[in-house]
């Protein structure tokens, strides 16, 4: 039983260096890979001496990890319902990669919408085994309609522009560069989030730095068009941008 408990108290305190700005900046996948690993051992540490003492909190512990994956599940159906697919659908990207950024094009049908401040998350089992277990967020900079091709049904290009990191961004930089552009299949889930009432102030501040830039892009061009509409009450637009 101590051993047990040592076992869980050891996954939790080593769960806490992952919490760090800075580790979480430089390696995010691993971070949250690292938090999905020690938290597994802390429950099902906690889980077998709970059977093994009868405890009623065995229930409680259950009930917990059921109401996580009901959310989980509620959360998919949601986005499914959102964007009238009941199918995860693989989209054609075209990735460039100039001044050590990473370019992605993904064309997505006329219906997909994103509001400024929303993520998309994005899987391409295309790039291997350690890619398949990779689902990185990306902001969405922007989504532009463009002409239907014969070839093509899609009437929409989202635009998303990161810096490579270790990983899946980093090969796809990687094939890029020598290439030029490449194109491979990918599948985008989401778009998650909410978008923040900023039309509701008469100024609006953005302080940004690299290439947080193209993350307020779509908040800056929706609160001009509303403002031109007058749906909003915005008159003043700072944007101060360090590179």
């Amino acid at each position: 039983m101590l051993t047990r408990i040592t076992q869980a108290g050891c996954s939790l305190v080593s769960i806490l260096p992952w919490t760090l700005a800075t580790i979480l900046r430089r390696w995010p996948q691993l971070g949250l890979k690292v938090h999905h690993i020690l938290a597994s051992i802390v429950m099902g540490a906690l889980m077998y001496h709970l059977i093994d003492r009868g405890s009623f909190y065995r229930w409680v512990l259950l009930g917990g990890i059921c109401a996580g994956l009901v959310w989980t599940i509620a959360t998919c159906l949601h986005t499914m319902w959102h964007h009238k697919s009941w199918r995860i659908t693989s989209r054609q990207a075209l990735a460039r990669s100039s001044n050590r950024l990473l370019w992605l094009d993904i064309a997505v049908p006329l219906e997909w919408a994103a509001r400024p401040g929303q993520y998309v998350q994005l899987w391409a089992p295309h790039w291997g085994c350690r890619a398949c277990l990779q689902l990185p967020a990306f902001y969405v900079a922007s989504v532009d309609t463009v002409e239907s091709t014969p070839e093509t049904r899609t009437t929409r290009v989202i635009r998303i522009v990161t810096k490579p990191r270790l990983g899946m961004t980093k090969r796809i930089a990687r094939a890029a560069d020598r290439a030029q552009e490449i194109r491979f299949p990918i599948y985008v889930l989401g778009p998650y989030g909410h978008s923040p009432p900023l039309g509701q102030y008469g100024t609006v501040i953005f302080v940004l730095e690299g290439i947080g830039l193209f993350r307020a892009l779509p908040f800056i061009r929706h609160l001009v068009q509303e403002s031109r509409s007058r749906r909003n009450i915005v008159r003043r637009l700072e944007v101060l941008w360090q590179v």
